[in-house]
This record gives structure tokens, sequence and C-alpha cells, in this order.
């Protein structure tokens, strides 16, 4: 049974998964794959202009490779931001040139593949069953801005494959306020401790998704309801915002803009006796995981929330924390402290919590 005050019912923005997903443990990130591939092509192309298919090979080809190309030079300009921008004390440097330089090989990499198929093709995908028998708390996976569930298709099945039961669920509308997905989470949560008879979740949540575990977290302290959760870890989270949302579209870019009105009175709020995150970072069940060298997030060295315990890593990009070994190991590592005892004929196979929206008759 779920303990405590049950989190108001909201509509649920989330669908499931609709079919079921290879198992096992993934392929290591190919960090210097696609590099090199393009180093490569170099003289492929040359060949193909030269002659031996043509040029308008050699010009299909180059058309091709066009949309990463520039998806490469965004995030080149992202990283030139950040350096620029930096926020070391003393005027030093947040890492060498080297650091930087590796960061963005290995965000181009990992990057692409999560835009340009793990996200458009995988984002229904089931998390894989958990290998027995099961470990610390169930997890439920929060993607950032302008992303979805499909993200998390490698880390689901690195945290499966130690014994994890995974869940992912989407925030939609992708563009409402950040408050609009408590929730949806709310009811993610729920749904978890149901089917895992009352234990409490472990959020882990990316960029935006670390604010919107916050305001969870606010909503359920205003409704004196219990939030549920063993632990809360966010990866690569604006939580006193970032510039670059000034570009950004929709409610919750305005409110992930650096030191916005809203992050203000969130911090704030957590700052109120008996608030939940407050109670969770005394725990120690609290961790902000950031880089030194993230191309979206500015200033990484004010991204504190009082009482948490920070952890900044080196030579990762903004998207390839939520796949990184070293940040991936560093959640295990927590988790596993997290208080847990496995229950009698407990079900090994996790179904997905997310729930299919109303159709609205159509």
């Amino acid at each position: 049974m779920v303990t405590g005050r049950p989190y108001p019912a909201a509509p649920s923005l989330v669908r499931p998964a609709d079919g079921p997903g290879r198992r096992g443990l993934p392929k290591p990130n190919p960090q210097w794959g696609l590099p090199a591939v393009q180093c490569l092509a170099l003289p492929l192309y040359w060949w193909l202009w030269q002659g031996a298919l043509g040029p308008g090979a050699a010009v299909a080809g180059a058309t091709a490779a066009t949309p990463f190309l520039l998806h490469a030079a965004g995030l080149g300009v992202g990283f030139i931001v950040s350096w620029l921008n930096q926020d070391a004390p003393g005027g030093q440097r947040q890492g060498r040139r080297r650091d930087w330089l590796i960061a963005f090989a290995v965000e181009t990499a990992v990057s692409i593949r999560q835009f340009y198929w793990l996200m458009p093709f995988r984002e229904w995908f089931r998390p894989p069953a958990a290998r027995e028998p099961a470990v610390g708390p169930p997890i439920l996976l929060l993607h950032g801005y302008g992303c979805n569930r499909g993200l998390w298709l490698p880390t689901a099945r690195w945290l499966a494959r130690r014994g994890y039961r995974v869940s992912a669920i989407n925030l939609w509308p992708m563009h409402a306020s950040i408050d609009a997905y408590a929730g949806a989470i709310g009811n993610a949560v729920a749904s978890l401790r149901q089917e895992h008879g009352g234990e409490r979740v472990a959020v882990v949540a990316h960029s935006m998704g670390g604010l919107a575990a916050r305001a969870y977290l606010r909503q359920c302290g205003r409704a004196g309801a219990d939030p549920g959760l063993a632990a809360l870890v966010t990866l690569g989270t604006p939580h006193v915002g970032t510039h670059i949302a000034r570009i950004g579209i929709g409610e919750n870019a305005r409110q992930m803009r650096f030191r916005s009105p809203w992050t203000e009175t969130l911090r704030q709020d957590e700052a109120q006796p008996g608030a939940p995150l407050a109670l969770l970072a005394r725990r120690g069940k609290v961790i902000a995981i950031g880089s030194l060298q993230d191309n979206i997030v500015s200033r990484p060295l004010e991204q504190r929330l009082p009482g948490v315990r920070t952890v900044q890593v080196r030579r990762q990009g903004h998207m390839s924390l939520a796949t990184s070994r070293r940040v991936l190991d560093a959640i295990d590592r927590l988790l596993r402290r997290v208080p847990y005892t496995p229950r009698e004929g407990a079900p090994a196979d996790h179904r997905d919590a997310a729930r299919r929206p109303p159709s609205n008759g159509n």
C-alpha cells in the first residue's frame, strides 16, 4: 500500500510503451566513433568527386552529411559560449582546452545518436527486465527540455543489467510550465509504488527534468502529501537557470532563464521548514551532478542547492551526462545505499508506469 496522503490526481501527460524492447547490456556509446567516421569519409568524398561515381554521388553524400555537420556546428557554438562564460574562482579556467575539445567530440557523437535515432524511433521502448535479484528502489527517469523518454534507452538497459527496475515517462506538453509536469510525475510515482508494494521511488532527472522533480516536491509539500521518493539525482539541471534559455520557446524556457523569478521562488520555497527536498537532502539522498564543460547549462559552479551534494565531472557535454559511464556509476553507488528489502515473489519484469492520455473521442 502507498503510505501517506496520495498526490492529487492530474490528467496524465504520458503514453505507454507499445512493444517489447531489446534485452541486455547496451553496447558502449560511440563517443569517438562518429568523428572518426567523418574524418575517414573525407578521402571517400574526394575519390567520388574524382570520377569513380561522378560529381553527383559526391554531392549526394555531402548533402546526406549536412544535417550532422550543422548539428556539430551548433554544438560548437554552445561550447564556445560556455567556455567564454566560465565562472571559476580567481579567473581560473574550468578545465584545459583539451577537456573542452574532448567534451565536444563526446557530445557530438552521443547527441547525434540521441536526436537522430533514440528520440525519433525508440520513444516507446519498453524497459528491460531487471536482473534477478532486484536491487535498490524502483527508478523513474525524467528527460529534459525538448526531449522525450527515448533518450533513456541506453541508461535503462544499463540500470536493468545491474538489477534496477526502471520506468520512464514523457513530460508533456513540451512547452508548458514546469509546474504542470508535477501531476504526471505524481501519477508515475504512485503507479510504481503500487506495483512494487509501496516501495519508495528514486528519481533520476536530466536537465529540466530535475526542475520538474523539484516542482513536484514543492507541490507535495504544499498539499501535505507524501512524495514517495527514496532519492533524487539530477543531471545537468539548471538549478539557478541558464543564459541560453533566452532563445528557448515556451513557458518552461522562460522559467529556466538564469536567476529567473521562477527559480528564485522555487529556491525560497525549498528553504521553508519541513520542505520535502530539504528533508531528502538532510538524509543524503539528493545529489546534483553537472559537468564543467556543459554546453547548455552556463555557470555550472553556481548550480548549487543548499544542503545538496554537488558533483562536477569533466569532459562531458550536456546530453552525454545522461549516458556517461562515470555518471551512471555514481548513481549506482548512491542508490545501493538506499535501504531496500526485496519482496517475496516480486515480479522480475517491470512494466512501464506510463499511461496513454485521453483520446478525447478522436
